[in-house]
């Protein structure tokens, strides 16, 4: 039997398997092809889409209106602080020293001289540091995406502004050198404090030219790029330090500073909040809460004026720091650093006799709080408010020597008390404010009527809400200390209107137009000149006897102490013939400051250094004219004349006097 031959497989030719290939490869190639074309479509598409604005984003560089706004003092020369977007004269890489540039380059965009204005290298490391971390640590922007930015840009986080960012990196790489790139940096960058550009940052920071800083001084300024405001020397110095010392290592690693250039780097430390071993320019605080608050004012004033301004204010140097420094210091001698107790704020307004803001404090420390508890802080007015009161009741023809109750109150819902817890069947006007009685000042205003007390405070230029309440006696009045202030000068100033006001002029740099000044006019009287006589003879008697003692200052001042509920707030407001100056001291919570704390202790301290120093070269005439002697001898024959027959007509039944001041 013949066996069938098993067909043998034919194996392919190789000819056969490169033409396979080829044909394969072929395909490929053509999608590839088509895909590059449609990829390069997209592209241009999403460039065209992202580069639309540009056009109307470069247009806009120099329509952005950033003003420069500088506050003066009242001599017009010291300069209390700058807002706004500082820029000095632009800089030139070519007229600086090599280490400027150097630190720059050695922490922002090492490779710099290298990339094409995008750091890929940079960028790809950038984001497998941030990968590893699990969110961004670590930036891969070139100097030149930083000044696109700077430049063109709000600063968005979008991945539209992220496109049109390398976009003009690429642009700018390609129209400009490298060192135009280098300097345009320098003088557009923010470095803080207000500060844009080098020359801005400089004088700032050093009072230096910028050819004139060192090594160390050009590492701090390239640390802030980190962040510009976080790690200002002026609020955050053991930051800055540090920060500069990671640019010095850079420089020395990068072989732009050697160790013995950056040695003595390590000598610099933090002595008190204070950076010891480099010389910064000098630039007092003391004033910031003030001028805030002027600044606030201008931008209402000259809002629609474009160009940089200058304003001159009502504040004296010498005296604001003096002011300030009292305030603290009386504040730590009487709450001393603990760690389990918060020391109180503090706030004070010191008052020409025109009502011009000569010192101004907000706070006890600007760095830790910006908020002005001087303007912006209301809080109830305690006791300080009774003079309101009594002033009303004189208008009425009452007198400082007339006779009031001071029982303890019983009857109705209200009953308030005196802190002492001593009462009397009666008392007389001078003595009831002298002591601060509650009671007392609370039967007044049932005589008086609160509307009359509300008229009262109106019309001396208190601008709070004073509600038609019987408390209102006790000052459950929210205010702030200016407005406080402002009614005492009133008083001070025999009853004529005196309005508190910062701002002398305001006037263009390039110009020298002037936008607006204060103009004295004629104050208009809102109280008679006998009422307030006899209303300040009482409140000179508070500081003489009374709950004040602790603000006598060796010439004539009268004034009034108040302290709130359960002892939150401590205020002294008084004034000379010259000054009127309110303190006040209370936590920012509205919590205790504990038993023992009343206007008449730190507040009166306060007050007393103050007025002090404020009267140094100035004289302090008498506060008031009135004369209880006379008016109480005159008062005596009167009684004595009635009393012959029989009765006494000097007072009504209710105990309200028959007769009036006018007499």
């Amino acid at each position: 039997m013949v066996k069938k031959k098993t067909p043998v497989k034919k194996k392919p030719s190789s000819k056969k398997k490169v033409q396979n290939k080829t044909k394969f490869s072929r395909t490929l190639l053509r999608w590839g092809f088509v895909a590059c074309i449609w990829g390069g479509l997209l592209l241009v598409a999403i460039l065209a889409w992202y580069g639309k604005d540009l056009g109307k984003i470069a247009k806009s560089v120099g329509s952005d209106n950033k003003r420069i706004v500088k506050i003066y003092a009242k001599d017009g020369k010291t300069e209390l602080a700058a807002y706004g977007h500082l820029r000095g004269p632009n800089v030139r890489i070519e007229d600086l020293p090599q280490h400027i540039p150097n630190a720059f380059i050695a922490i922002e965009d090492r490779r710099f001289y290298s990339h094409f204005g995008i750091d890929l290298i940079g960028l790809t490391r950038a984001m497998v540091t941030n990968v590893r971390a699990g969110g961004i640590v670590q930036g891969g922007s070139t100097l030149t995406q930083q000044l696109a930015k700077n430049l063109f840009f709000n600063p968005e986080r979008t991945m539209k502004r992220k496109i049109q960012e390398a976009m003009l990196s690429l642009w700018i790489e390609w129209k400009y050198s490298k060192e135009e790139i280098l300097s345009s940096y320098l003088n557009h960058v923010y470095f803080g404090s207000g500060a844009y550009g080098l020359d801005s940052a400089t004088h700032i920071y050093f009072n230096k030219d910028p050819e004139d800083i060192g090594i160390k001084e050009a590492a701090l300024l390239a640390g802030l790029m980190q962040a510009p405001s976080r790690l200002s020397p002026s609020h955050n110095p053991e930051g800055a330090i540090k920060r500069m010392k990671i640019v010095l290592r850079a420089m020395e690693s990068e072989g732009y500073a050697t160790d013995e250039m950056i040695a003595d780097a390590n000598n610099i430390k933090i002595e008190d909040g204070k950076i010891q071993g480099m010389g910064f320019a000098s630039r007092t605080k003391d004033a910031h809460y003030f001028t805030d608050w002027i600044y606030r004012q201008v931008n209402i004033f000259a809002s629609d004026v474009e160009g940089d301004l200058k304003v001159t204010t009502t504040l004296l140097p010498n005296l604001q720091k003096t002011v300030a420094k009292i305030a603290k210091e009386e504040l730590d001698r009487t709450y001393p650093e603990d760690g389990d107790k918060k020391r109180p704020e503090v706030s004070a307004v010191m008052l020409n006799e025109n009502g011009a803001i000569r010192a101004m404090v907000g706070g006890y420390d600007y760095k830790k709080s910006q908020f002005n508890r001087a303007t912006d802080g209301v809080r109830q007015a305690g006791s300080s408010f009774k003079p309101f009161v009594y002033l009303s009741a004189i208008e009425q023809g009452w007198r400082p020597e007339d006779i009031i109750s001071n029982e303890r109150i019983t009857k109705g819902r209200y009953r308030p008390s005196n802190y002492d817890r001593f009462y009397s069947e009666e008392t007389t006007l001078r003595e009831a404010l002298v002591n601060s009685y509650n009671v007392a000042a609370v039967n007044m205003i049932k005589e008086t009527g609160v509307p009359h007390v509300i008229d009262v405070a109106d019309r001396v230029g208190i601008d709070a809400e004073v509600r038609e309440e019987l408390s209102t006696a006790l000052g459950t009045v929210d205010i702030s200390l200016l407005d406080l202030v402002g009614g005492y000068a009133t008083i001070g100033q025999k009853g004529r209107l005196t309005t508190p006001y910062g701002i002398e002029k305001i006037e263009m740099v390039d110009s020298g137009e002037l936008l607006y000044q204060y103009k004295k006019t004629s104050s208009p009287r809102v109280i008679a000149n006998n009422h307030v006589s006899a209303l300040i003879s009482m409140m000179q008697d508070v500081v003489e006897f009374g709950t004040a003692k602790r603000a006598q200052t060796g010439f004539p001042v009268a004034g009034k102490t108040g302290t709130t509920q359960d002892y939150r707030d401590a205020l002294f407001v008084g004034f000379s013939s010259v000054y009127t100056m309110g303190v006040w001291i209370g936590h920012d919570d509205n919590s205790s400051m504990g038993r023992g704390t009343y206007g008449g202790t730190t507040p009166a301290s306060i007050f007393k250094r103050s007025m002090q120093s404020a009267h140094k070269d100035v004289n302090a005439g008498n506060v008031t004219e009135y004369t209880p002697g006379v008016t109480q001898k005159f008062k005596s024959l009167l009684d004595g004349i009635f009393s012959s027959g029989g009765s006494r007509s000097t007072f009504s039944g209710s105990g309200r006097p028959s007769h009036s001041l006018n007499d």
